[in-house]
Protein backbone atom coordinates (compact mmCIF):
# COMPACT_ATOMS: atom_id res chain seq x y z
CA UNK A 1 0.00 0.00 0.00
CA UNK A 2 2.68 2.57 0.93
CA UNK A 3 4.51 1.58 -2.31
CA UNK A 4 1.33 2.32 -3.95
CA UNK A 5 0.96 5.56 -2.44
CA UNK A 6 4.64 6.89 -3.23
CA UNK A 7 4.13 5.76 -6.56
CA UNK A 8 1.12 7.81 -7.09
CA UNK A 9 2.77 10.94 -5.54
CA UNK A 10 5.82 10.54 -7.92
CA UNK A 11 3.46 10.35 -10.80
CA UNK A 12 1.67 13.00 -9.44
CA UNK A 13 4.89 15.41 -8.99
CA UNK A 14 5.78 14.12 -12.74
CA UNK A 15 2.38 15.73 -13.51
CA UNK A 16 2.35 18.88 -12.30
CA UNK A 17 6.13 19.84 -12.59
CA UNK A 18 5.39 19.24 -16.48
CA UNK A 19 3.03 22.32 -16.33
CA UNK A 20 0.40 21.14 -18.38
CA UNK A 21 -1.58 19.19 -15.86
CA UNK A 22 -2.68 20.35 -12.05
CA UNK A 23 -3.59 17.26 -10.09
CA UNK A 24 -6.68 17.54 -7.51
CA UNK A 25 -6.93 15.73 -4.14
CA UNK A 26 -9.70 14.36 -2.84
CA UNK A 27 -10.43 15.69 0.83
CA UNK A 28 -11.06 12.28 3.05
CA UNK A 29 -9.98 12.49 6.86
CA UNK A 30 -7.95 15.45 8.28
CA UNK A 31 -4.14 14.17 8.82
CA UNK A 32 -3.70 15.23 13.25
CA UNK A 33 -1.20 17.59 13.57
CA UNK A 34 1.70 17.16 16.00
CA UNK A 35 0.69 19.65 19.08
CA UNK A 36 3.49 22.78 19.14
CA UNK A 37 5.12 22.94 22.19
CA UNK A 38 3.58 25.79 24.62
CA UNK A 39 0.38 25.82 22.48
CA UNK A 40 -2.98 26.88 23.37
CA UNK A 41 -5.54 24.66 22.00
CA UNK A 42 -9.01 25.88 21.58
CA UNK A 43 -12.10 23.83 20.64
CA UNK A 44 -14.35 25.34 17.46
CA UNK A 45 -16.76 24.10 15.64
CA UNK A 46 -17.96 24.47 11.04
CA UNK A 47 -21.09 23.87 10.73
CA UNK A 48 -23.93 23.58 8.20
CA UNK A 49 -26.96 23.41 7.32
CA UNK A 50 -29.01 22.13 4.27
CA UNK A 51 -32.86 23.60 4.18
CA UNK A 52 -35.99 23.55 2.25
CA UNK A 53 -35.13 26.96 1.07
CA UNK A 54 -33.34 30.53 1.25
CA UNK A 55 -35.88 32.05 4.26
CA UNK A 56 -35.06 31.57 7.53
CA UNK A 57 -38.69 32.38 8.69
CA UNK A 58 -40.51 30.10 6.19
CA UNK A 59 -38.25 27.28 5.23
CA UNK A 60 -36.99 24.54 7.76
CA UNK A 61 -33.62 22.35 8.49
CA UNK A 62 -33.33 19.20 6.95
CA UNK A 63 -29.94 18.43 7.44
CA UNK A 64 -27.34 19.91 10.13
CA UNK A 65 -23.48 18.97 10.72
CA UNK A 66 -21.47 20.23 12.97
CA UNK A 67 -17.60 19.23 12.80
CA UNK A 68 -15.38 20.34 16.27
CA UNK A 69 -12.05 20.81 15.73
CA UNK A 70 -8.77 21.95 18.23
CA UNK A 71 -6.89 24.62 17.08
CA UNK A 72 -3.87 27.06 18.71
CA UNK A 73 -5.26 29.68 19.62
CA UNK A 74 -2.19 31.63 18.74
CA UNK A 75 -1.14 31.21 15.44
CA UNK A 76 -4.80 29.75 14.03
CA UNK A 77 -3.11 26.13 12.91
CA UNK A 78 -5.82 23.14 12.78
CA UNK A 79 -4.23 20.75 14.88
CA UNK A 80 -6.76 17.96 14.81
CA UNK A 81 -10.55 17.49 13.59
CA UNK A 82 -12.99 15.57 15.91
CA UNK A 83 -16.06 12.72 14.32
CA UNK A 84 -19.12 14.60 12.75
CA UNK A 85 -22.54 15.37 14.16
CA UNK A 86 -24.45 15.07 11.44
CA UNK A 87 -28.48 14.39 11.61
CA UNK A 88 -31.13 14.23 8.80
CA UNK A 89 -34.65 16.18 10.63
CA UNK A 90 -37.94 15.93 8.67
CA UNK A 91 -39.27 19.55 8.08
CA UNK A 92 -43.31 18.53 7.99
CA UNK A 93 -43.19 19.65 4.36
CA UNK A 94 -42.20 17.97 0.84
CA UNK A 95 -38.63 18.88 0.17
CA UNK A 96 -38.63 20.77 -3.44
CA UNK A 97 -37.39 19.48 -6.11
CA UNK A 98 -34.26 21.80 -6.49
CA UNK A 99 -33.36 21.04 -3.28
CA UNK A 100 -33.60 17.06 -3.86
CA UNK A 101 -31.12 17.60 -6.96
CA UNK A 102 -28.91 20.10 -5.35
CA UNK A 103 -28.28 17.49 -2.33
CA UNK A 104 -29.62 14.32 -2.73
CA UNK A 105 -31.54 14.76 0.31
CA UNK A 106 -35.48 13.04 -0.79
CA UNK A 107 -38.77 13.01 1.05
CA UNK A 108 -37.92 9.61 2.19
CA UNK A 109 -34.29 9.95 3.98
CA UNK A 110 -36.15 12.68 6.69
CA UNK A 111 -39.06 11.19 7.04
CA UNK A 112 -39.60 10.74 10.93
CA UNK A 113 -35.74 11.89 11.59
CA UNK A 114 -35.32 14.45 13.98
CA UNK A 115 -32.25 16.52 14.67
CA UNK A 116 -30.99 15.39 18.49
CA UNK A 117 -31.21 18.69 20.65
CA UNK A 118 -29.64 17.40 23.82
CA UNK A 119 -26.47 15.22 21.87
CA UNK A 120 -26.42 18.61 19.75
CA UNK A 121 -25.49 20.52 22.89
CA UNK A 122 -23.71 18.23 24.01
CA UNK A 123 -21.18 18.56 20.86
CA UNK A 124 -21.50 22.55 21.32
CA UNK A 125 -20.61 22.29 25.54
CA UNK A 126 -16.89 22.80 25.07
CA UNK A 127 -16.60 24.93 21.52
CA UNK A 128 -15.90 28.44 21.86
CA UNK A 129 -16.27 29.65 18.21
CA UNK A 130 -18.68 28.53 15.78
CA UNK A 131 -17.90 28.82 12.09
CA UNK A 132 -20.08 28.62 8.65
CA UNK A 133 -19.32 29.22 4.80
CA UNK A 134 -22.00 32.14 4.85
CA UNK A 135 -22.85 32.15 7.91
CA UNK A 136 -25.47 34.91 7.48
CA UNK A 137 -27.50 32.21 5.81
CA UNK A 138 -26.79 29.41 8.49
CA UNK A 139 -27.21 31.51 11.64
CA UNK A 140 -30.58 32.71 11.30
CA UNK A 141 -31.92 29.12 10.76
CA UNK A 142 -29.99 27.55 13.91
CA UNK A 143 -31.35 30.85 16.32
CA UNK A 144 -35.18 29.89 15.01
CA UNK A 145 -33.96 26.12 15.62
CA UNK A 146 -32.37 26.49 19.45
CA UNK A 147 -31.45 29.43 21.29
CA UNK A 148 -28.02 28.00 22.21
CA UNK A 149 -26.74 29.52 18.60
CA UNK A 150 -27.90 32.91 19.89
CA UNK A 151 -25.80 32.64 22.50
CA UNK A 152 -22.16 31.75 21.07
CA UNK A 153 -19.62 33.87 19.20
CA UNK A 154 -19.73 32.74 14.99
CA UNK A 155 -17.27 34.10 12.37
CA UNK A 156 -17.78 32.87 8.65
CA UNK A 157 -15.32 31.62 5.88
CA UNK A 158 -16.72 33.50 3.46
CA UNK A 159 -16.52 37.05 4.74
CA UNK A 160 -13.92 37.06 7.31
CA UNK A 161 -10.94 35.94 4.80
CA UNK A 162 -9.87 37.96 2.18
CA UNK A 163 -9.94 35.65 -0.45
CA UNK A 164 -9.58 38.25 -3.46
CA UNK A 165 -6.32 39.57 -1.53
CA UNK A 166 -5.09 35.92 -1.78
CA UNK A 167 -4.84 35.58 -5.61
CA UNK A 168 -8.30 33.87 -5.17
CA UNK A 169 -10.97 35.56 -7.38
CA UNK A 170 -14.03 33.91 -5.79
CA UNK A 171 -15.34 32.23 -2.34
CA UNK A 172 -17.65 29.81 -3.35
CA UNK A 173 -16.37 26.69 -1.30
CA UNK A 174 -15.86 24.29 -4.75
CA UNK A 175 -14.00 26.75 -5.96
CA UNK A 176 -11.62 27.75 -3.43
CA UNK A 177 -11.05 23.91 -2.39
CA UNK A 178 -10.75 23.14 -6.45
CA UNK A 179 -7.81 26.37 -6.37
CA UNK A 180 -6.17 24.97 -3.05
CA UNK A 181 -5.90 21.51 -4.78
CA UNK A 182 -8.76 19.45 -3.62
CA UNK A 183 -12.44 18.08 -4.90
CA UNK A 184 -14.98 17.00 -2.77
CA UNK A 185 -18.76 15.89 -3.10
CA UNK A 186 -20.75 19.07 -1.95
CA UNK A 187 -24.19 20.18 -0.80
CA UNK A 188 -23.78 17.23 2.40
CA UNK A 189 -23.25 18.87 5.52
CA UNK A 190 -20.63 17.08 6.87
CA UNK A 191 -18.71 17.07 3.44
CA UNK A 192 -19.31 20.69 3.13
CA UNK A 193 -17.76 21.24 6.73
CA UNK A 194 -14.34 18.70 5.96
CA UNK A 195 -14.26 20.47 3.09
CA UNK A 196 -14.37 24.03 4.36
CA UNK A 197 -11.56 22.99 7.23
CA UNK A 198 -9.29 21.17 4.73
CA UNK A 199 -9.25 24.91 3.13
CA UNK A 200 -9.10 27.13 6.35
CA UNK A 201 -6.01 25.25 7.35
CA UNK A 202 -3.94 25.30 3.83
CA UNK A 203 -1.44 28.29 3.88
CA UNK A 204 -2.63 31.46 1.55
CA UNK A 205 -1.02 32.09 -1.63
CA UNK A 206 0.43 35.89 -0.99
CA UNK A 207 -0.01 36.05 3.09
CA UNK A 208 1.46 32.62 3.99
CA UNK A 209 -0.89 32.25 6.57
CA UNK A 210 -3.35 29.91 7.07
CA UNK A 211 -6.87 30.17 5.79
CA UNK A 212 -8.18 30.08 9.81
CA UNK A 213 -5.53 32.89 11.33
CA UNK A 214 -7.02 35.39 9.06
CA UNK A 215 -10.57 34.44 9.80
CA UNK A 216 -9.47 34.76 13.64
CA UNK A 217 -8.17 37.88 12.89
CA UNK A 218 -11.48 39.47 11.40
CA UNK A 219 -13.68 37.46 14.59
CA UNK A 220 -11.85 39.46 17.21
CA UNK A 221 -12.62 42.75 15.83
CA UNK A 222 -14.88 44.89 16.49
CA UNK A 223 -17.33 46.63 13.51
CA UNK A 224 -19.86 49.45 13.13
CA UNK A 225 -22.39 48.80 10.68
CA UNK A 226 -23.42 52.25 9.31
CA UNK A 227 -27.36 51.99 7.79
CA UNK A 228 -27.94 54.99 5.72
CA UNK A 229 -31.61 54.91 6.77
CA UNK A 230 -33.81 57.70 4.85
CA UNK A 231 -30.84 58.57 2.42
CA UNK A 232 -31.87 60.52 -0.61
CA UNK A 233 -32.65 58.44 -4.29
CA UNK A 234 -30.40 60.39 -5.82
CA UNK A 235 -27.46 59.44 -3.19
CA UNK A 236 -27.55 55.58 -4.30
CA UNK A 237 -24.30 55.43 -6.40
CA UNK A 238 -22.32 57.55 -3.94
CA UNK A 239 -23.11 55.12 -1.35
CA UNK A 240 -22.48 52.18 -3.98
CA UNK A 241 -18.82 54.00 -4.57
CA UNK A 242 -18.24 54.27 -0.94
CA UNK A 243 -18.84 50.15 -0.69
CA UNK A 244 -22.30 50.52 1.10
CA UNK A 245 -24.65 47.39 0.11
CA UNK A 246 -28.14 47.60 -0.26
CA UNK A 247 -30.52 46.16 2.37
CA UNK A 248 -33.60 44.63 -0.18
CA UNK A 249 -35.74 43.51 2.98
CA UNK A 250 -35.50 46.90 5.21
CA UNK A 251 -35.01 49.21 2.35
CA UNK A 252 -31.95 50.89 3.09
CA UNK A 253 -28.02 51.33 2.63
CA UNK A 254 -25.86 49.74 4.84
CA UNK A 255 -21.92 49.23 5.21
CA UNK A 256 -19.37 47.62 8.29
CA UNK A 257 -16.48 49.40 9.10
CA UNK A 258 -13.44 48.52 11.61
CA UNK A 259 -14.07 50.75 15.05
CA UNK A 260 -10.25 53.04 13.96
CA UNK A 261 -12.63 54.40 10.73
CA UNK A 262 -16.13 55.17 12.72
CA UNK A 263 -15.62 58.79 13.19
CA UNK A 264 -14.66 59.20 9.62
CA UNK A 265 -17.62 57.27 8.08
CA UNK A 266 -19.96 59.02 10.19
CA UNK A 267 -18.67 62.44 9.26
CA UNK A 268 -18.67 61.18 5.78
CA UNK A 269 -22.10 60.46 6.00
CA UNK A 270 -23.03 63.69 7.87
CA UNK A 271 -21.12 65.35 4.96
CA UNK A 272 -22.12 63.96 1.63
CA UNK A 273 -25.55 62.19 2.40
CA UNK A 274 -27.33 64.00 4.96
CA UNK A 275 -26.19 67.15 3.98
CA UNK A 276 -24.83 68.34 6.95
CA UNK A 277 -26.76 66.96 9.46
CA UNK A 278 -26.25 64.07 11.81
CA UNK A 279 -26.10 60.80 10.15
CA UNK A 280 -27.91 58.09 12.56
CA UNK A 281 -25.77 55.95 14.57
CA UNK A 282 -23.86 53.03 13.75
CA UNK A 283 -24.49 49.68 15.47
CA UNK A 284 -21.82 48.06 17.24
CA UNK A 285 -20.77 44.46 16.22
CA UNK A 286 -18.36 41.63 17.94
CA UNK A 287 -18.69 38.11 16.84
CA UNK A 288 -21.72 37.39 19.36
CA UNK A 289 -23.66 39.38 16.88
CA UNK A 290 -22.24 39.22 13.49
CA UNK A 291 -24.14 37.58 11.03
CA UNK A 292 -27.57 36.66 12.95
CA UNK A 293 -29.93 39.51 11.35
CA UNK A 294 -30.67 40.13 14.82
CA UNK A 295 -29.14 43.81 15.42
CA UNK A 296 -27.60 44.30 18.90
CA UNK A 297 -28.85 44.65 22.21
Amino acid sequence: MAEATNRLEEMIQELEESGEYVVLRRIGSFREQEVPEGATLTRGAFLDVETTGLSAERDAIIELAIVPFDYDRATGDIIRVHDAFAELNDPGRPIPRPVTALTGITDEDVQGQSIDRDAMRSVLESVSLLIAHNASFDRPFLERFDSVFAEMPWACSIDDVDWAAEGLNANKLEYLAMALGYFYRAHRAADDCLAALTVLAEQLPNSGRSGLAKLLDSARRTTFRFQAIGAPFATKDILKARGYRWNPRERFWWKDVAEADRETEQAWLAENIYESKPAPQPLRFTAMERYSGRNPA
